[in-house]
């Protein structure tokens, strides 16, 4: 049988795919998967690495307001869905899994169409256009976050499954992965990151935050991660971090994000609906610094649902400076019991089994049996 996922742009995009076809490639001697990405995604390669077959096409983003990148971005699209039905026509899937990003929506607008069943994958409270203008065409959308059904029209069909994350999230304890990685078990670990393409104000914030104080704390280890596009014009003075050794690494992008998450006592990141849902399977202590640039301010609301629960550490980024970040990260260095407390509260935001009840609809719809 094969399954097509599409999705794009970001890590969130990708990564809830990824955990739903590691179910099935696990559960289906058969099972035939393909992702459709954009044309030009570094995400592609880091999914053929890992053994998928990706094919690509053109996609490009809307404004909110009219503007002339608008016109081209029409003219994308609609080279977009012309490529999207030569794809379907040579590759026949059986089910289509939308995941989240503009490339959804050539596969997903031409799938449906043509019959196929589609299914989309919305992992925030509050969806995008696209998943908006998409729905009503699926056989399901499959939702992240609970409450958010009221954000479709009554005549969708809505099922919350949860946001699927990979098994390496929750397979080991904190104690053991540390022991995997070769961290002292004394050793205070901090990961911090700007999401997968990351963030020059965390960067410029993090970057001086590493080299002026984890790196005179010899019980830390500070991992951080910049992004690609901003680690190739890195600073001299913070280059000595990228080669390895000492207790303080800068790296482009974290390719075994389950591993290292799993392993920190404290993370400092972004508010998406996908690392949200990790740091909660992997029972993290959190410091949130939310994206301004996102739809509706997202981030925000995720981030405050958390900290006012006392799960995470809420910083807008409005506030974010060098002594709101110190003040942060002191008060969970020197306070074992509030980072316990925090991990245990974040905990129960977790939905577990998210990518098996996805990889359950989509294998019940492939042999044609309807969600609904």
């Amino acid at each position: 049988m094969k399954y097509l996922f599409t999705g794009g742009g970001t890590a969130g995009h990708i990564t809830p795919a990824l955990a739903v076809a590691e179910v099935l490639r696990e559960t289906e001697d058969d099972a035939e998967i393909l992702f459709v990405g954009r044309e030009g995604g570094a995400e592609n390669e880091r999914v053929r690495a890992l053994g998928y077959k990706v094919r690509e096409l053109p996609v490009a983003g809307f404004e909110r307001r009219f503007t002339m990148k608008n016109v081209k971005a029409i003219l994308t699209l609609c080279r977009g869905l012309g490529t999207a039905g030569r794809i379907l026509d040579e590759e026949r899937p059986a089910v289509i899994l939308g995941t989240g990003g503009y490339v959804s929506y050539p596969i997903l607008h031409v799938g449906a169409r043509r019959g196929i069943s589609v299914f989309l994958h919305e992992s925030n409270a509050a969806p995008g256009l696209a998943a908006r203008r998409l729905a009503a065409r699926c056989e399901a959308v499959l939702l992240g976050v609970p409450g958010s059904e009221g954000a479709f029209p009554a005549s969708v069909h809505t099922e919350v499954v949860g946001n699927p994350v990979r098994r390496g999230f929750c397979e080991r304890s904190k104690k053991e992965e540390k022991r995997r990685l070769g961290i002292p078990p004394d050793r205070l670990m901090i990961l911090s990151f700007g999401g997968s393409l990351g963030s020059e104000r965390m960067n410029e914030l993090l970057l001086s935050f590493l080299a002026e104080d984890s790196s005179e704390q010899k019980k830390i280890l500070h991992i951080h991660a910049t992004g690609e596009r901003y680690f190739s014009s890195l600073p001299e003075k913070y280059k000595r971090f990228t080669k390895g050794g000492g207790n303080c690494r800068i790296l482009p992008y974290i390719d075994d994000m389950p591993r290292l998450m799993r392993a920190a006592d404290i993370v400092i990141s972004r508010a998406g609906a996908m690392t949200l849902s990790e740091l909660a399977v992997a029972e993290c202590a959190a410091i949130l610094i939310p994206s301004p640039n996102v739809t509706e301010n997202h981030q925000y609301k995720n981030a405050k649902h958390l900290s006012d629960a006392g799960a995470a550490i809420l910083i807008e980024e409005t506030e974010l400076s060098e002594k709101s970040l110190t003040d942060a990260v002191r008060l969970l260095e020197t306070d074992a019991a509030r980072r316990l407390s925090m991990s245990r509260a974040i905990a129960r935001f977790a939905m577990p089994g998210a990518a098996e009840k996805i990889a359950k609809i989509l294998k019940s719809a492939a042999a044609g049996e309807k969600s609904r």
